[in-house]
């Protein structure tokens, strides 16, 4: 703590800070809201219910009154977040599933678009970057990134592996998930990066989170990966509909990194599968994927 006094923070500290950041992205003439509520009835510590105008992200009295005094414990609720925040976004209840293959796309790319939001949020968010200098004023990268493995960690543990939900991907591929969201804002961000740069962030998560050894010996599903991933362009599609994207006012600084347009032309859907061969690659899986 470097000598600062200690300040409580719970977890409805940092939920409505990041809600509060992710509205800030959006122009205020587009009236973006996340509409949520906190209910002492909630089944889960947070999720996305209701569709349309009635959509909205509700948490739970737990998760409200979470003691999130420290940085590992303030990641861990805003990745929580972030998740259904990919959710609300996406307007993912728009879609009515059609088999578990669907709820699987859907879930994935809620992990994987969470992580990338929860990488703009703690970047760029003015309200989260508050709570978390709160913790400690003198942050770095080293520190962040111990953090956030610290966090993940617990969320494979503690939430992860006890669903037991056969329609979400296994506990490791989901770690595997948030991981690609987590590096994909980087690569949104500056581009092509250099080698060993993701390697680096990777590992280092992957050690904080005591989760090294899992990710180097499970195997991923990729049976279900590849027919999930390939749903999940179709999905998107049906909901965006003829609109430039599915929630529209985002400002132009956020849009390479949030924006939720899934309607792209051949050369781009061939540029984004070979950044995303590359980002496989770099961590030691060799895939034969057809451009």
């Amino acid at each position: 703590m470097h000598g600062f006094e200690e300040v409580m923070i719970t977890g409805k500290n940092v939920a409505d800070a990041v809600f509060l950041d992710l509205e800030s992205f959006f122009f205020y003439a587009s009236k973006f809201k996340v509409a949520r509520e906190y209910t002492d009835q909630a089944r889960e510590n947070a999720s996305y219910v209701g569709s349309g105008n009635n959509a909205r992200i509700k948490m739970s009295g737990e998760l409200r009154n979470y003691d999130a005094n420290s940085l590992a414990r303030v990641f861990l609720v805003a990745i929580v977040v972030c998740h259904e925040c990919a959710h609300y976004l996406n307007r993912h209840n728009d879609f009515v599933d059609n088999d578990e293959m669907d709820f699987m796309a859907i879930e994935n790319w809620a992990d994987y678009f969470g992580a990338r939001i929860f990488g703009v949020i703690i970047t760029f968010g003015k309200n989260t970057q508050k709570i978390m200098k709160k913790i400690d004023p003198q942050l770095d990268q080293e520190m962040v990134l111990k953090e956030i493995g610290g966090a993940l960690g617990d969320i494979y543990r503690h939430i992860y592996l006890q669903n037991t939900d056969p329609r979400y991907s296994p506990a490791i591929d989901r770690v595997r998930l948030f991981n690609a969201g987590f590096t994909s804002f980087f690569y949104r961000l500056f581009g092509e990066l250099k080698p060993g740069f993701t390697v680096d962030v990777l590992l280092k998560i992957g050690r904080a989170a005591s989760l090294s050894d899992e990710l180097g010996t499970k195997d991923v599903a990729w049976d279900k990966q590849s027919a999930a991933a390939k749903k999940m362009g179709q999905i998107h599609q049906k909901i965006q509909g003829k609109q430039p994207a599915i929630t529209l006012g985002l400002k132009p600084r956020y849009i390479p990194l949030l924006v939720t347009n899934y309607h792209l032309s051949g050369d781009e859907i061939k540029a984004n599968k070979q950044i995303l061969m590359n980002q496989v690659e770099r961590i030691g899986i060799k895939v034969d994927w057809e451009l």
